[in-house]
């Protein structure tokens, strides 16, 4: 069994950048959509990110964000999350950790969804988002 990988560095600058960066854009009010993407970081650790509502509010069918959980009776609890993009290509993790199997059971339907994942598809970061500046599910 390999070794899940650290958060990188990168990883890590990236999303301080991204935090000082809307900290103005963050006001009341703001709205973002979030469109499933799907990339690699320059050290080869894959990720994918969306928001739930964005996708399902889209007008083109194709988009997903989706994030389950699963057991068997009397068995342990597991989670998964996936993304496909407007471009078809499709993302998804693994998990049987706990507090991984927690998160993404307590993940609200309008969620962003972030995360990686290792050479066997084991989730190896996740992190799930509740903010009023995700784009919530049209009716």
């Amino acid at each position: 069994m390999s070794k899940p990988r650290s958060i990188s560095k990168l990883a890590i600058a990236i999303t301080a950048v991204a935090i000082l960066a809307t900290g103005g854009a963050a006001l009341a009010g703001s709205r973002e959509r979030v469109t499933p993407v799907i990339g690699t970081y320059p050290d080869g650790t894959p990720y994918a990110y969306g928001a739930m509502g964005s996708a399902r509010n889209r007008t083109t069918p194709g988009e997903e964000v989706s994030c389950t959980v699963y057991a068997f009776s009397g068995q342990q609890a597991y989670g998964s999350c996936y993304v496909l993009d407007g471009a078809g290509q499709y993302a998804a993790c693994h998990t049987g950790e706990a507090a991984m199997v927690n998160m993404i059971a307590g993940a609200p339907s309008d969620a962003y969804v972030y995360f990686q994942w290792n050479a066997s598809g084991q989730c190896t970061y996740l992190s799930i988002t509740r903010a009023s500046k995700y784009e919530p599910k049209a009716p």
